[in-house]
């Protein structure tokens, strides 16, 4: 990675090896049903007032004596962010989070449930868009791509995620109540269903 004079040249290296036996059978073929899940795309209307208010910034800090950088979240490295930090989210609330790298390099964004991405906007180092680039597809996943601003230091990019805050299968009202209404639940207990989020 990066310009190591090495890149690309390291000697290849086995991973698995293959044996196949005299006689073995083939496996069936694969039929695929003829109708896969519906994706239904989330509703942001109701989200649209939270949307400035979650927005994570993901940079780092400019190199130290020895070369080695410390990368952060809205101005903290990990070690610095606390629990006061994290967003707040209700159950059964609908949130849009803008994911804006503010670095040279892709980063992966991880969240401990499944969002659905929008857009992903470039801004250059005054503010203005460069460009918009629609969610390539519909789909629920738990992790995307952050791509690398485009343009010097200043620039960024925007992931924008929409994501569904529902209660989990067979976390009941009362289980919400007791536990304040809050989606993140310390000390989840999976056999009943409950369960929270985090990001990283």
């Amino acid at each position: 990675m990066g310009d190591d004079e090495m890149d690309v040249n390291y000697p290849d290296i086995p991973l698995m090896r293959l044996a196949f036996k005299k006689g073995h059978k083939h496996a069936g073929k694969l039929k695929l049903p003829e109708h896969l899940r519906t994706m239904e795309p989330i509703d942001i209307a109701v989200a649209v007032a939270v949307a400035a208010k979650t927005t994570l910034r993901l940079g780092h800090s400019m190199p130290m004596a020895n070369g080695m950088i410390k990368f952060l979240i809205n101005g903290k490295t990990a070690s610095e962010v606390t629990t006061h930090d994290a967003p707040d989210a209700q159950v059964g609330e609908i949130q849009v989070w803008n994911l804006v790298n503010m670095t040279g390099g892709d980063h992966p964004f991880h969240l401990h449930g499944f969002f659905q991405v929008l857009e992903t906007i470039y801004k250059d180092k005054d503010g203005n868009v460069l460009g918009v680039a629609p969610a390539p597809q519909l789909e629920n996943v738990d992790v995307v791509n952050l791509p690398a601003r485009n343009g010097p230091m200043g620039a960024e990019s925007i992931v924008k995620i929409a994501i569904d805050f529902s209660p989990a299968e067979g976390l009941t009202g009362a289980d919400i109540e007791t536990n304040g209404g809050m989606a993140v639940i310390e000390n989840a207990n999976l056999s009943i269903g409950k369960r929270g989020r985090s990001c990283g």
